[in-house]
């Protein structure tokens, strides 16, 4: 009969010989580096060249999905040996997260199309945010119906009016 390993099997026994210096000072380090994230962000940390922009996107289906229907790619190459902490083949996975990368071009007008769709549905200062919205989608070629109702209230009697007798 075989017994199964307690999770407190693999924690490490407290000894009684004392550490050296060099141990104590980087037991130091770790904390406060940790306490600091500057660790986690060294580890996140990408040098990527000026011409792109990288992203850890998480590796579900949907995310992985939508990330490279937006044009991201596989940034592995661009990994240096702190950011490789899993034992996947490519080391570009940390946690539940994918280091992938876009052209900076593409991610400049992402965030433009954010912030106007983003003013838009805020329905703050909705009739000049619309119009913006509006004047961009013209620019590009694409029509937007004027009489949309996004931020536009209607009274109980106009619905009535509307509604077949």
């Amino acid at each position: 009969m075989t017994s199964a390993a307690k999770p407190t099997d693999t924690i490490p026994k407290p000894t009684a010989t004392s550490p050296s210096d060099a141990e104590v000072l980087e037991y130091k380090r770790r904390l406060f580096e940790t306490a600091d994230r500057s660790y986690v962000n060294d580890r996140l940390s990408v040098t990527l060249p000026p011409h792109l922009h990288g992203e850890w996107i998480g590796i579900d289906d949907f995310s992985q999905f939508h990330a490279q229907a937006k044009g991201y790619i596989d940034g592995s190459e661009y990994l240096g040996s702190q950011n490789k902490v899993h034992d996947r083949p490519d080391g570009s996975t940390v946690g539940d997260v994918k280091f992938m990368v876009i052209p900076k071009w593409k991610h400049e007008a992402q965030l433009e199309q954010a912030a106007i769709i983003s003013e838009r549905n805020s329905g703050i200062n909705s009739d000049a945010a619309s119009e913006r919205y509006r004047a961009y989608a013209e620019q590009m070629g694409l029509g937007v119906e004027r009489d949309s109702s996004t931020g536009r209230r209607i009274s109980g009697s106009e619905l009535q009016a509307h509604l077949p007798r």
